[in-house]
């Protein structure tokens, strides 16, 4: 569960950085809700554009987001398998197969690999902690689909892609039944969204014109990220729990069956 800051639910929209839109009052920037925030009261955008008859205006209300329903996370669940190989190696894959849900879809996997140094040396498992280093993938796709929109065309959908990778070193006790363990790392990412289809217009200037794949965007991230959890073995079955501290702060629980 990824978790939505405060700060992370406005962001200040200025103007002056777009081309025809200003706000009714003369502002030049204010602060606007993103996909988790709430505008309290309602903020209106005026856009100018062109028409045969001159400069003509009109004015919408920004979307709200998640804020008024008080989601301020990001929840989502996997499969994960490991298994140890030679030498302190150890192969991680995790997946989670599409979901559809109400024209959403979403579909999730990566993998890693772990090497424990600590293996190498005379004596390791008379240690009372491992160090090791984790190199992973993860990749998100979703789509959603907009042919029930009052917009005529056709393969109308937003689709997101989500790459990131993940550099860690981690330390870890080796203790029977409860063991704690601490990782530093480094995070790079870019998420791509597109807008599909056919769209044509059915007001304004270009009244009549059809637009094919018209928009997409793409945003590159990285940071580093500190990760403290444990794992309380029971018998055949474990429990683990982490929290990470990065730009979005993350929290995982799970349950693991194995040897």
């Amino acid at each position: 569960m990824a978790l939505v800051s405060d700060d992370k639910q406005n962001f200040n929209l200025n103007v002056n950085d777009y081309n025809y839109i200003s706000f009714p009052d003369g502002s030049q920037s204010k602060s606007v809700a993103t996909v988790f925030g709430e505008n309290n009261p309602d903020q209106m955008i005026v856009v100018e554009y062109e028409t045969d008859n001159g400069t003509e205006t009109t004015q919408f209300t920004l979307p709200q987001g998640l804020g008024g329903s008080n989601i301020n996370f990001v929840p989502t669940a996997y499969l994960q398998g490991s298994l140890g190989l030679v030498k302190g190696f150890e192969v991680k894959a995790r997946f989670l197969p599409e979901v559809d849900y109400d024209g959403a879809k979403t579909k999730f996997y990566g993998a890693a690999l772990q090497h424990e140094f600590t293996s190498w040396l005379t004596g390791e498992k008379l240690l009372p902690i491992a160090i090791s280093g984790l190199v992973g993938y993860n990749r998100i796709e979703a789509s959603y689909d907009l042919d029930s929109t009052p917009v005529q065309g056709s393969n109308q959908t937003i689709n997101t892609e989500m790459n990131s990778w993940m550099f860690s070193a981690i330390a870890s006790t080796k203790l029977p039944v409860i063991n704690f363990y601490a990782g530093l790392g480094y995070v790079s990412g870019n998420a791509k969204t597109y807008l599909d289809g056919s769209y044509t217009i059915d007001e304004g200037p270009l009244a009549g014109q059809t637009l094919v794949n018209p928009y997409s965007v793409t945003t590159d991230v990285s940071g580093v990220n500190a990760t403290l959890g444990f794992k309380l073995k029971l018998a055949f079955f474990r429990l683990n729990a982490s929290y990470s501290f990065q730009e979005y702060q993350n929290v995982n629980l799970g349950i693991n069956f194995g040897y």
